[in-house]
């Protein structure tokens, strides 16, 4: 004979079930499903040389919309480590989405954008048209989590670990069309000296990756709370 208490069981376990199955589905769209998801899925199989050459050859437009759709995963894939050498091409458009960008992740992901350039590639200290959109994006914010990591941001951009050759002297210019025009050229990078550059870069980018990573967990907490 079954009971009420076995129907309740019963119910719950297949309810269980079918968020275990939605889940599932979920996590493989996001790894594969659409044009975006393949995409992803290519650049990640790549070597990191090889995903930083990718995302050179595209447009800012379009490396942006892939940053944004790999920050749906869990963990996020954090692609800004890969856009951030190509920075001089997607500042003017990450200024202007700071102005006009009504989602909050999307907001805060671009200052996240905005700090790893910072610390690896060319100090935005100086750049006060900068920090005042970004300072401007991040006061209107009104989740507490993407206030948390948007305030972090701009802590590291105002206050970075390493000071890096400043980008105020440095004219906003088109996006460059090779991983190479972005190493090479002289105008592309602030940083000189390839010996220095690689210590820099290399502690910059802990700095940065800890800083997301510690951001990462408080979303995760917040998230399960």
């Amino acid at each position: 004979m079954i009971t009420p208490k076995m129907k309740r069981t019963y119910t719950l376990v297949v309810a269980f079930a079918s968020l275990l199955t939605g889940c599932a589905w979920l996590s493989g769209c996001l790894t594969g499903c659409g044009p975006k998801g393949q995409q992803i899925k290519a650049i990640m199989s790549m070597t990191s040389r090889e995903r930083q050459e990718t995302f050179a050859k595209m447009p800012p437009e379009k490396q942006l919309e892939l940053y944004f759709y790999g920050q749906h995963y869990e963990p996020p894939l954090n692609l800004h480590h890969y856009l951030a050498p190509t920075w001089k091409s997607l500042l003017p458009l990450v200024k202007q989405r700071l102005t006009s960008e009504s989602d909050e992740k999307k907001v805060a992901d671009m200052l996240a954008l905005l700090e790893m350039v910072s610390v690896t590639q060319c100090s935005l200290v100086n750049r006060k048209d900068v920090l005042e959109i970004a300072s401007g994006a991040a006061a209107k914010l009104r989740i507490d989590v993407y206030k948390g990591s948007a305030r972090q941001s701009l802590n590291n951009l105002t206050h970075p670990a390493k000071q890096l050759p400043s980008a105020s002297d440095l004219p906003d210019l088109p996006y460059l069309t090779t991983f190479e025009d972005s190493l090479y050229q002289p105008w592309a990078w602030c940083l000189t000296s390839a010996p220095r550059t690689q210590k820099i870069t290399s502690s910059a980018i802990f700095v940065a990756w800890s800083a997301t990573r510690s951001r990462f967990l408080a979303t995760s907490s917040v998230s399960s709370a």
